[in-house]
This record gives structure tokens, sequence and C-alpha cells, in this order.
């Protein structure tokens, strides 16, 4: 336990996906729930649509408090779910993995009611809101790669023409879903584009496709605007783009470079003036590709192979 004092004796709720569709090994969240209570913070889960707003002005949900009966970050159970109140929980962790669509949005407005009682919700909901974590990386230009946002056929075929190859890719989506490999002269591109834009009606991202990407998609972590030390290199299969281990991609870990240290600060920066306590930075050689601040992961992972436990480091920087 570290001699952080933030959490000791305070409720602490995780809005996150169903606890059984969690990864155990690798689960970020899991990891920061454990951390909340080697802290001597008290852990309660709930999703997304059992938030609730009482007539005489309170906000409550239906939780589960998590027990802990052992070491390990899984040795938990969870209560039979009851009703609570949220005007005395200390923090609220908004952790729901994306999509971000109409619940997701509407979940976001309710956490910003409840932030306006003195509640504290990470990551901020209107930040949320307002930052897409696929086009959050618009606002560094002199980071990212050569980048189209559009719908329409005829712009998408000319960005690709023009770069010889391009990735598409959906903009609410995640885990490496939807990415598509075009090159130039590519008879798939009108399906591909009917199928990612439902016929212009959706804006999608062309990037322009890096190689570098052979040698690893960097998750390089921000705690509070500062980059940790090491870094998550996910290496794509033989024969796929996709470096996402939800994809099926490899990784190793390995000590931040002097490229990613410079990125991760001017972006960390802007990001602790939104408040954001932790987000996850993609950078393919010294191209910003996203910024994740829904629900950032790659703790477990990196922290498995260092030997630290950084969920906690992440709580202690608080």
């Amino acid at each position: 336990m570290g001699d952080n004092k933030k959490f000791a004796g305070a409720k602490v709720l995780f809005i996150i996906d169903p606890l059984p569709k969690l990864h155990p090994e690798r689960d970020t969240s899991l990891g920061m729930m454990r951390a909340v209570h080697d802290l001597g913070g008290a852990v309660f889960t709930c999703e997304q649509n059992q938030l609730s707003r009482r007539e005489y002005g309170g906000f409550q949900a239906v939780l589960q408090h998590i027990q802990y009966q052992g070491d390990g970050i899984n040795d938990f159970s969870a209560a039979p779910p009851s009703v609570m109140g949220l005007s005395d929980f200390a923090a609220i962790f908004m952790r729901k993995d994306p999509p971000m669509d109409k619940d997701f949005f509407m979940t976001c407005l309710i956490l910003a009611e409840i932030q306006k009682t003195g509640v504290k919700v990470y990551n901020p909901p209107k930040t949320l809101l307002e930052h897409n974590e696929k086009l959050f990386a618009l606002s560094f230009p002199q980071f990212i790669p050569q980048t189209v946002i559009a719908a329409d056929r005829d712009t998408l075929r000319e960005f690709v023409e023009t770069q010889g190859q391009a990735v598409l890719k959906p903009i609410d989506a995640m885990g490496g879903t939807g990415i598509f490999l075009v090159e130039k002269g590519d008879p798939n591109l009108d399906v591909i584009w009917e199928t990612l834009t439902n016929r212009g009606k959706v804006h999608i991202i062309a990037q322009e496709f890096l190689p570098g990407v052979k040698k690893g998609d960097m998750r390089v972590v921000v705690f509070n605007g500062e980059p940790y030390p090491h870094m998550l290199a996910r290496i794509p299969k033989d024969g796929n783009i996709r470096a996402n281990t939800a994809a099926g991609g490899g990784f190793d870990v390995r000590p931040i470079t002097p490229v990613e240290d410079k990125i991760a600060r001017e972006v960390g920066k802007v990001l602790k003036a939104e408040g954001i306590v932790l987000a996850g930075l993609d950078i393919i050689g010294d191209r910003l590709t996203e910024i994740n601040i829904t629900s950032p992961t790659g703790l477990r992972l990196i922290g498995d192979a260092i030997g630290r436990n950084i969920s906690l480091d992440l709580m202690q920087s608080f």
C-alpha cells in the first residue's frame, strides 16, 4: 500500500462494462479498482444505465460493492446490487468503453450534472463530450500524419490516389475494429466506402499509411499530463496492419524514447489543462494517431513487464 491518503475511507464508483466482460488478465479498470482498495477506499461499480436522479434532486445508482479477499487484482467478489445515493462519493471514474453512442453521450450529460454537486468525475464528462479520441489528435497538427475527415466518396478516393496507400477507419470504434488499408486503384474502395460511411452518411478518417507500424504502434500512457517512462509497443501479426492487442497483435514493453516523450509532454500540457487524469497516446514512428481518453488501457501489461503496479502509481499521482 502506498502512502497516499486521498482515498482512505472514501467511496469510489467505477462506471464500467459488465464485470464478466472485462479481461481478467489485462483490464485497466480492474487494476485501478484494486489500487483504490489498497489505498483504503471502498470500491463500487455500476453500468451506465444504472444511474438515475431522484425527484427531490439527488443522484443515485444501482451499485455493487466490490470486496477483496486476497492480494490479487482479481481476488474480489461483487455484493448483490443495491440502490445508493452518490452525494457522499469522493470520485466517479467513467470507464465505459467506446463506441461513444447515444447512451454514452447521455451518461456524460448526467455525470456533468452530478459533477455540479461536488462529486469529482474522471475523466471530466465535458471533456469526453468535446473530444473524440480519433479527432482530438487534430489539435496537434505538427505531430499527426496526413489526415482527411470525410463522408464523400470522391474526397476519400482523391486522398487515397494522392497518398498511394491510406488507412480508412471509423471515428467511433475501438480495438482495431473497422480498419482498412486501401491502395491506389483498389477495386474494393467503393464497397469499403459504402460499409464505413453508410453510403456517404457517416464521416470517417483517412490517414496516410505509416510503414513504421510494422515496428510497433506505441501506447504511451499519460498521468496528469506526465508521460509514464515505459510504453507498450503493439506489433501487428504477419499480414495484418492492426497492432491492437484486441485484434490479435503481439506486444512488448520498452522505455519511451525522446520522440514519444516530446509528443507526450506537448499533448500532456493540454490534457492537464482539460483535467484529464489518464490518457493513452498512440504513436507510430514520430506521428501521433490517437488520443484515448474514454477508457485508456495498457497499464497492467506495462506494469507486469516491469514488475511494478502502475495502477497504484496512477492513483498516487492525484
